[in-house]
Order: structure tokens, then sequence, then C-alpha cells
């Protein structure tokens, strides 16, 4: 629950990231380099980069739970 809250929270972000790859004002992917750049470029701020990377961690922490119930 806590990981589908996060990344509903993060993907106004997203959606900017995005919309500026589709604009090719950053390159594809998503990752600490491609964060960085969208800071850099003023698409995104430092307080959606942390949306982001809590999304990030909260669906890792859901997954690696579920891995270890079998």
């Amino acid at each position: 629950e806590c990981a589908f809250k996060a990344v509903l929270a993060a993907m106004p972000v997203e959606k900017k990231i995005y919309q500026a790859q589709k604009n090719k004002l950053i390159p594809k992917g998503l990752g600490e380099k491609i964060l960085q750049q969208a800071i850099e470029k003023k698409i995104i701020n430092n307080a959606g980069r942390a949306l982001i990377q809590e999304a990030e961690r909260t669906r890792r922490l859901a997954i690696t739970v579920d891995d270890f119930l079998y």
C-alpha cells in the first residue's frame, strides 16, 4: 500500500520527465543520471526527485519482501 501511494505521488513528476524525453531535452531512461539532468535543466526540482526516489525505494522493498515468502 505504501509503495502504491508513493508511485501515485511520483506520477506527475515522471510525466514531466517523460515529456522532456519526448521533446529530446534529456535522454530516455530513468535513473540518478537522468534525474540529475532533469534538475539541471529545471524540468523537476529536488522535491520531485525525492518523490521518484521514494517511489522506487518502496516499490523495490515491496518486491523483495514478496521474494522471500516462497
